[in-house]
């Protein structure tokens, strides 16, 4: 597992992340009150079946990206810091002196509207969501 500061517009994003970088991407995003070191073990498993795994602490858990205003935690707002931090991650992770790695120069997680690159898809998998839908389908029968 490496530790990773993920650079972004919003600011810049703590991760743990495992597995090659050339791997398929997989972007593991924590609940309220938890932090990235909940997928610690899903990591692991991830990366052994060669997926590039990164889990971000989100926004108010990095330090680096923590707004002081209750309006800067809209839905929206935690969107666009997924977004980014998917298009911020580099094709081959850098060290860098502080013993982190960082995204490659040059690299924002924002690019104009009009230069969005190829479509991207963000499958959601909500086990708590899931598991309710379960339990009321079970109690219907």
């Amino acid at each position: 597992m490496t530790e990773l500061s993920i650079a972004t517009g919003t600011g810049v994003f703590d991760a743990i992340a495992a597995g090659p970088s050339e791997g398929r991407p997989v972007l593991l995003l924590h609940g309220f009150p938890q932090t990235a070191l909940v997928w610690e073990r899903q990591l692991g498993a991830l990366a052994a079946r060669g997926h590039r795994a990164v889990a971000p602490d989100q926004r108010g858990y990095s330090p680096g990206a923590r707004p002081e205003r209750p309006e800067d935690y809209r839905m929206d707002l935690l969107v666009d810091d997924v977004t980014a931090i998917a298009d911020a991650r580099p094709p081959r992770p850098r060290p860098h002196p502080d013993g982190r790695l960082h995204p490659a120069p040059g690299r924002s997680g924002h690019r104009p509207a009009h230069r969005r690159g190829p479509a991207r898809t963000l499958a959601v998998h909500d086990r708590l969501a899931r598991d309710a839908r379960d339990r009321g389908a079970h109690a219907r029968r």
